[in-house]
């Protein structure tokens, strides 16, 4: 799978991410921001306390809470152009480069897609604004990055095969696709 303009187009348009999004979310990042730091240190004791995460995060806990808090804030920027989207995929080339398997890159934006209603609810009630919208334009932005994020597990998996098996990107890429493949009528019945 590749990331390319319609593919992420067609995502933004069926899940609902408007460009109107950025003023909207750029406002919600004044109140959102300051309480990041809290969600990244409760997101990372969630990973120090799994066996199975721990050792990616412990010996580099608070540089990557840096990482995490930065990324976030970025998420409030109000700009979600090519360059926002070119460095949500180089985050998922830097995640496939150390390792980091791809559940846990679900699991991590489930856990945002789970934390974050809460904090918007607390904001948004304060704001008298409404809360499933602020709450949508979130989630819909976690979907898009974390879509970005995955091509970069896809890229190097379709890289992986083509050197194994010395196919061109174009025909796996043909052998692979998700379209239904359409029954021919025999001529017998």
């Amino acid at each position: 799978m590749s990331t390319n303009s319609s593919d992420v187009q067609t995502l933004m348009h069926i899940g609902g991410f408007s460009s109107g999004y950025e003023e909207h979310l750029r406002h919600l990042g004044q109140y959102l921001v300051p309480r990041l730091p809290e969600l990244t240190d409760r997101f990372y004791e969630c990973l120090l306390a799994n066996e199975l995460t721990c050792p990616y995060v412990e010996r580099r806990v608070e540089q990557l809470k840096k990482a995490h808090i930065a990324w976030l804030t970025e998420l409030f920027s109000g700009d979600y152009g090519e360059d926002f989207m070119a460095r949500q995929r180089r985050i998922g080339e830097i995640h496939v480069a150390v390792g980091i398997p791809p559940p846990f890159v679900a699991s991590s934006m489930s856990f945002l897609r789970s934390a974050f209603p809460n904090e918007i609810e607390i904001i948004a009630r304060s704001l008298g604004e409404p809360i499933g919208i602020c709450t949508g334009m979130i989630l819909r932005l976690l979907d898009l990055c974390q879509y970005l994020i995955d091509s970069a597990y896809e890229a190097e998996r379709m890289r992986r095969l083509t050197a194994a098996t010395g196919m061109s990107p174009a025909l796996l890429e043909n052998l692979i696709a998700l379209r239904p493949v359409t029954k021919q009528k025999s001529i017998m019945g």
